[in-house]
C-alpha cells in the first residue's frame, strides 16, 4: 500500500475515492426530490444521435472501401469480357472477309486482331500475321487508292507491336512490299 501512495497518482485515486462517497452519502441524504432538468435531458440525447452518426459514419467509409475493392474488380472482369469480345468479333470479320476475298476489309480486322490482342496473346499476334502473309501471296487487290494508303498505314503501325520479334518485323516489312505492289481497280 505504501508504495502506491508513494506516487501522486495514487494520492489522487485515493482522494476521489472519497470525494464520491461523500458526493453520493450526501444525495442520499438530501429529502428534496430531484427535479427534472430539460436541457440537460435533450444536450444528452443531442450527443448520444451525435455518437451514433459518427459511428455510422466511420462503418459506411470502411464500407466503401470494400465495395469500391469490389466494383473495381467487376470493372476489370468487364472490361477482359468486352476485350475478349472485341478479339472475337474481329476474328469473325477477319475469317469472313478472307472467305470473300476482300482484301482491304482482310488486313483491316487483320489489324484489329494483332492490336487487340497485343498485351494479351503473342501466338494469336503471331498467327494473324502468318494468316495475312499466307493470305496475300497470291497478290492484293484495293478498290481505289484510299484503301491502299490506309492498308500501307495500318501495317506500318504494327511494327512497335513487333519489337524484338525479327520474323514478325520481316513478315510486315514483306507485307508492305505486297501492298505497294497491289492491284487498284479504280482510281477515285
Amino acid at each position: 500500500m505504501n508504495k502506491i501512495l508513494k506516487n501522486n497518482s495514487g494520492w489522487i485515486s485515493v482522494v476521489s475515492i472519497i470525494v464520491s462517497l461523500i458526493a453520493l452519502s450526501i444525495s442520499w441524504v438530501r429529502s428534496e426530490p430531484m427535479k427534472t432538468d430539460w436541457m440537460a435531458i435533450l444536450v444528452g440525447i443531442l450527443a448520444l444521435l451525435t455518437s451514433v452518426l459518427v459511428g455510422w459514419q466511420i462503418f459506411a467509409l470502411f464500407n466503401f472501401k470494400k465495395e469500391k475493392d469490389e466494383t473495381l474488380s467487376n470493372m476489370s472482369s468487364i472490361a477482359n469480357s468486352i476485350d475478349l469480345n472485341r478479339i472475337l468479333l474481329a476474328e469473325s470479320l477477319f475469317n469472313y472477309f478472307m472467305a470473300k476475298q476482300e482484301d482491304y476489309e482482310v488486313i483491316k480486322y487483320g489489324y484489329d486482331l494483332i492490336s487487340l490482342s497485343h498485351n494479351r496473346n503473342d501466338i494469336l499476334k503471331n498467327g494473324v500475321l502468318k494468316g495475312l502473309m499466307e493470305y496475300s501471296q497470291n497478290g492484293i487487290d484495293f478498290k481505289n487508292n484510299y484503301q491502299l494508303d490506309e492498308a500501307l498505314g495500318l501495317i506500318v503501325s504494327l511494327k512497335p507491336m513487333f519489337l524484338g520479334n525479327k520474323e514478325g518485323i520481316e513478315n510486315l516489312q514483306t507485307m508492305m512490299k505486297r501492298i505497294r505492289k497491289a492491284k487498284i481497280h479504280s482510281q477515285f
